[in-house]
């Protein structure tokens, strides 16, 4: 953690592997952070999700799915090279409304 004078610490983020447990009281508790992608992410048709999507495939494609993605840039993707990209993703197919019940 970076820490500049009378500002708040700024915390960088790692890639996770999947594997880490939730802690509670100082206490490890029988959740997996993978459990969570799979609750929160499962739904490849959400729009928010099927985007993200997107981004990752378009990564991959290119050799620049390594580290995180960072959610705030002005733009999606950079390549090694520079270029700055901007990732749309449409579907034929998506959810509208409650699909839980």
């Amino acid at each position: 953690m970076e820490t500049k004078a009378n500002a708040t610490p700024t915390i960088i983020a790692e890639r996770k592997r999947g594997d880490e447990k939730f802690i509670c009281n100082n206490n490890t508790i029988n959740l997996r952070l993978s459990h969570f992608w799979q609750w929160s992410v499962s739904d490849l048709l959400s729009n928010a999700t099927r985007g993200i999507l997107a981004e990752f495939m378009v990564a991959s494609a290119l050799g620049i799915n390594e580290g995180i993605r960072n959610e705030w840039d002005a733009y999606d993707l950079k390549t090694k090279s520079g270029i700055r990209i901007e990732v749309k993703s449409s579907g034929e197919e998506e959810r509208r409304g409650s699909h839980l019940d």
